[in-house]
């Protein structure tokens, strides 16, 4: 439980400073265009219109796969490498001498921008289903508090100096990532965790499936899959009370599941 609300607490704070990030560059993108094409004002909106659809279009067509790759590496690790990404993408606008490493930066910014995405999967991943609902409104708080107060911040130092927010923007998503590799989330999700365990059962590592299995279950206590799966394991490693007492706990609350009754008894048969 404790992991549970360190992890949530920090996949927000982690949203929240990436959302900073985000509206920090939006007051000062198109006076930095400007400065850097040397065009008029007309034909640089023009040029930041593009700019901005071609990060929009390159974050659709990238978000499936990023979704996949969560899926089968983990949230954890897919979070750190879209928080490095953003990372570099800030640098590259802090730093941009011309237009084209204007547009570089944008690219990278499309392609790496999973992370509010994949912290709504790892969110749904870790929360119970009752408290789903009260969790994803905390990231969609931490999500507006990003927004709001980022291009504040931003007009406020693009006064200054149009390179100033980049520069605090990839200082915030250095913060978030150090917070988020030694601080918070260092469980990978359940279902990373199930799949994990699954794939050592099939390698005949039953006791590492086991462990492995508990925690993921820990993460989602009301997970049909992984509860009975957890059951045909133990009974699999000649643990079968400790299966039936799973099945049991499960057909309380769903008494005609016909996959729980099935596992129920061939937990019997190995007891027998």
């Amino acid at each position: 439980m404790a992991a549970r609300r360190t992890a949530l607490i920090f996949v927000i704070a982690t949203v929240v400073i990436d959302m900073l990030g985000v509206g920090l560059a939006w007051p000062i993108l198109p006076q930095l265009v400007r400065e850097l094409s040397g065009q008029e004002i007309g034909d640089a909106a023009f040029t930041y219109g593009i700019l901005m659809s071609g990060f929009a279009a390159i974050q659709f067509l990238v978000s499936p796969f990023i979704g996949m790759l969560s899926d089968r590496y983990g949230r954890r690790p897919i979070l750190l490498v879209s928080l490095f990404g953003l990372g570099v993408d800030y640098l590259i606008l802090a730093l941009a001498p011309n237009l084209w490493w204007l547009i570089i930066a944008r690219i990278v910014a499309g392609l790496f921008s999973a992370t509010v995405s994949t912290a709504n999967a790892y969110i749904a991943d870790i929360t119970p289903k009752k408290e789903r609902a009260a969790a994803f409104g905390m990231l969609g708080a931490a999500f507006g508090v990003g927004f709001t107060l980022g291009p504040l911040i931003g007009g406020v130092l693009g006064q200054y100096d149009l390179h100033a927010p980049f520069w605090l923007a990839a200082a915030r998503i250095g913060f978030a990532a150090c917070l988020f590799l030694n601080l918070g989330c260092r469980q990978q999700s359940a279902k990373w965790n199930f799949a994990r365990a699954m794939n050592l059962a099939e390698a005949g590592q039953l006791e590492e499936a086991i462990e492995l299995m508990e925690i993921a279950l820990d993460q989602a206590p009301n997970d049909r899959q992984i509860k009975l799966s957890l059951a045909s394991l133990l009974a699999e490693n000649g643990q079968g009370e400790l299966g039936i007492g799973h099945c049991d706990e499960f057909l309380e609350s769903f008494p005609d599941d016909k996959l729980a009754h099935e596992i129920r008894s061939t937990c019997l048969q190995y007891l027998g």
